[in-house]
């Protein structure tokens, strides 16, 4: 796999941008697949990890007759009880040993030079019956009320900042399609905006742009653009209306 331009070891504060996209898109990502029939016994894997949170409640829900395994390209330090966790590279390593019941992969796809490919493998590890659920940004547009010029100011240098570093802001708009090219059935999914005050909430979103905020004012931001942007995220005076983020599923056949 390239580069991920979102490692752990190359800064200090990705831990907090996880947990903050945890805290969003848990609720989110836990009803997508509960609606599916998720429950005691399912054989559920967990690819691209994060710090575990998904992991740990599939867990808790397949109960002790089940199985979940969290896979990720960095594991360190990720204790989840009773869950598996093993190192995985999506792109260079073939499928763990399942088959799956469930396979949960959560803004992974769009960090991958191949999503395309790495659908086909994680549709490849379903059982018969089995289901496949991802979910994908699409696009970087943020709105606020009081409205906040900088929000729309920044998303085009931002996503052109994402694409520089190997990241499809936007892929998640192709999801449904691409299920149905791995051969896939009943697809179907839910395109998400999350509408929150400011300050805790998009803790995930802040931490974004700060990593990225040097090659975001490359892109063409202005200093003072991105600073005002940052500030909008966390005032809780406002209500922001997040990014759409795409969550998708589709049934292996038999």
């Amino acid at each position: 796999m390239g580069e991920y331009g979102f490692g752990r070891a190359a800064w200090d504060r990705e831990d907090e941008r996880l947990a903050g996209v945890q805290r969003q898109l848990d609720p989110v990502s836990r009803a997508a697949v509960s609606q599916l029939g998720l429950g005691a016994g399912w054989r559920c894997w967990e690819a691209g990890a994060g710090r575990g949170s998904m992991a740990r409640w599939l867990a808790g829900q397949v109960t002790a007759s089940g199985s979940v395994l969290a896979t990720d390209l960095d594991v360190a330090g990720l204790d989840l009880g009773q869950v598996t966790v093993a190192r995985h590279d999506l792109e260079l390593d073939a499928p763990p040993a399942g088959p799956f019941d469930l396979v949960h992969a959560r803004l992974v796809l769009e960090h991958l030079r191949d999503p395309a490919a790495a659908v086909r493998k994680l549709a490849s590890a379903l059982a018969p019956g089995g289901w496949l659920v991802v979910a994908d940004a699409d696009g970087l547009g943020f709105a606020a009320e009081p409205a906040a010029g900088s929000l729309a100011a920044v998303t085009g240098p931002w996503e052109r900042a994402a694409r520089q570093a190997g990241w499809d802001p936007v892929y998640g708009g192709r999801l449904l399609a691409e299920l149905r090219r791995a051969g896939l059935e009943r697809v179907a999914g839910w395109s998400h905006r999350s509408i929150q005050a400011g300050g805790t909430a998009w803790a995930g979103a802040r931490l974004g742009l700060e990593r990225l905020q040097e090659q975001v004012r490359q892109a063409g931001a202005a200093p003072a653009e991105i600073e005002d942007a940052l500030s909008v995220l966390e005032d809780r005076g406002r209500i922001i209306t997040g990014a759409p983020i795409v969550t998708a599923w589709g049934r292996r056949p038999g």
